[in-house]
């Protein structure tokens, strides 16, 4: 309802093409938007199905992360828009994007939280919104399990700041039922940072797999 409400009063245009009422059409999607080899996110060893390498995997909690696009300038003006001009229904692309990128797991969709006080300036989660979409498009069960402890920003921090920031982001829901698996769904890879202190939360509480997938990977 809201949606619909929001498109008859201020209708979106297409950031590749101009199309009426959609922040990014599927055929600029399909056409415009560059594939991520399957690799290691950590070291960018060729992998197979978006595979964390042996070797990186003896350091990190994270099984696979499978990335929908490069974070170049379209998916990039995407995200600023929906972030931070409250386009709120830039998570339909996104959402589309993975469903389209990411095979389908038996797996519980758990969103990687925003910081609260993002929440409250957007007036929403941006990977909540994404994470319930990906999660009914796939027919899979959603599940909102982390609470966000950190709340730095990590835009444009270096690499070892953001580790050390992300160590103690994330825990547990109270009363949480565990999954056996869990799929983290968020919008950017950057350092991988977020995603493995996320991960490894979840697997200390007792998830025996985690893995993740993303829209976009700055590289």
């Amino acid at each position: 309802m809201l949606e619909a409400m929001i498109r008859v009063l201020a209708p979106h245009y297409c950031l590749g093409c101009g199309a009426q009422d959609t922040l990014l059409c599927d055929a600029c999607r399909m056409g415009e938007l560059r594939l991520v080899p399957s690799r290691c996110y950590a070291c960018k060893k060729l992998t197979r199905g978006y595979a964390v390498c042996p070797s990186c995997r003896r350091h990190g909690p994270l099984k696979h992360i499978w990335a929908s696009c490069e974070y170049t300038a379209l998916p990039r003006e995407l995200i600023h828009v929906f972030k931070f001009e409250r386009a709120r229904a830039g998570y339909l692309p996104i959402a589309r994007q993975l469903v389209e990128s990411v095979p389908r797991l038996d797996a519980v969709v758990v969103p990687v939280p925003t910081a609260t006080s993002h929440v409250r300036q957007r007036g929403y989660d941006h990977t909540v919104l994404i994470a319930k979409q990906f999660a009914r498009e796939q027919n899979l069960p959603y599940q909102s399990m982390l609470w966000r402890l950190g709340q730095q920003r990590q835009v444009g921090a270096e690499k070892a700041v953001r580790l050390r920031q992300a160590a103690s982001f994330f825990e547990i829901k109270p009363r949480q039922s565990l999954p056996d698996r869990v799929l983290l769904i968020d919008d950017v890879l950057t350092t991988g940072a977020t995603l493995q202190a996320a991960a490894r939360c979840l697997r200390q509480a007792g998830v025996k797999e985690v893995n993740a997938a993303v829209f976009a990977h700055k590289q």
